[in-house]
């Protein structure tokens, strides 16, 4: 793992932490060339069929932790990219 880390193609440069995590501080990161990573409760997101897209339930029961980078947003439809 070590040797595959000097050969990547893409490489972090910097990292950071965003202190309170607001949509619109989301879109200001990414909107500034960034990405971000999330640690994301899995079992709390849900495929709405209707919106083709992945909708957050604070009342679903949790458990199985995920790692998602986020890349973009649409404001139109109310979305990050990810």
């Amino acid at each position: 793992p070590q040797e595959a880390r000097h050969r990547a193609k893409y490489k972090v440069k910097s990292w950071g932490v965003i202190g309170s995590l607001t949509t619109d501080r989301m879109e200001q990161v990414i909107a500034n060339n960034s990405e971000i990573v999330l640690d994301v409760d899995a079992w709390k997101w849900l495929y709405n069929t209707s919106t083709d897209a992945l909708e957050f339930d604070p009342n679903a029961a949790g458990g199985g932790g995920h790692t998602v980078l986020v890349v973009g947003y649409d404001r139109n439809q109310q979305i990050f990219l990810v």
